[in-house]
């Protein structure tokens, strides 16, 4: 009777113990990155906060490096980071390219595979981005080399320029971003 009372105890220990972890583990609080890519998620969000949640995907999607996809929205839209709160993505350059990362229309429904309208490109900030980490996958692909694949993105040429020596060398991305001098800020750059 007493070994069967010990196993009992020892089993219900076990599953208690093993219940608490569970519990844990799923009640782990959010880092201040899931909460910043959580609020990007709903199309109603800041248009800074919505660039980030759709970077991040958009990026991993097609395999684009991360210091690449922020260095072409940096360059082509001076986008700084999710904490950019005066960031402006509907813009149109004095060449005609649109949006938040600068799309020239006549290019867009090739590489989309479907047609794509200049009010398109220019207001839907998922289509622009979704564009441009393809575009650039694309150019990867043919180029072999990312500096070469920003070049190609920027000129329609496969160029080694100074945007593309940017991108290239844009490892520290975040040194761009706007840093609110708060310790969630702090915590979510050095996170990275």
């Amino acid at each position: 009777m007493k070994m069967k009372l010990k196993i009992f105890l020892i089993t219900f220990l076990f599953l208690l113990t093993c219940s608490l972890l569970c519990w844990n583990i799923s009640n782990k609080p959010k880092s201040f990155n899931e909460e910043l890519y959580e609020i990007g998620s709903n199309e109603s969000a800041l248009p800074c906060e919505r660039m980030y949640y759709l970077i991040e995907t958009y990026s991993d999607s097609f395999s684009v490096p991360k210091y690449i996809a922020y260095g072409v929205a940096y360059k082509e839209t001076r986008y700084r980071g999710p904490l950019d709160t005066l960031y402006n993505p509907f813009l149109t350059s004095h060449a005609g390219a649109v949006g938040a990362m600068q799309i020239m229309p006549r290019y867009a429904s090739y590489f989309a595979g479907r047609k794509v309208t200049k009010t398109e490109l220019m207001h839907d900030l998922e289509t622009n981005v979704w564009l441009s980490m393809k575009i650039l996958s694309q150019h990867y692909s043919k180029y072999k080399n990312w500096a070469t694949a920003c070049g190609a993105y920027n000129t329609g040429q496969p160029v080694l320029n100074k945007y593309a020596k940017f991108c290239g060398n844009n490892l520290n991305f975040v040194k761009h971003w706007v840093n609110l001098d708060s310790s969630k800020t702090r915590f979510f750059l050095a996170e990275l």
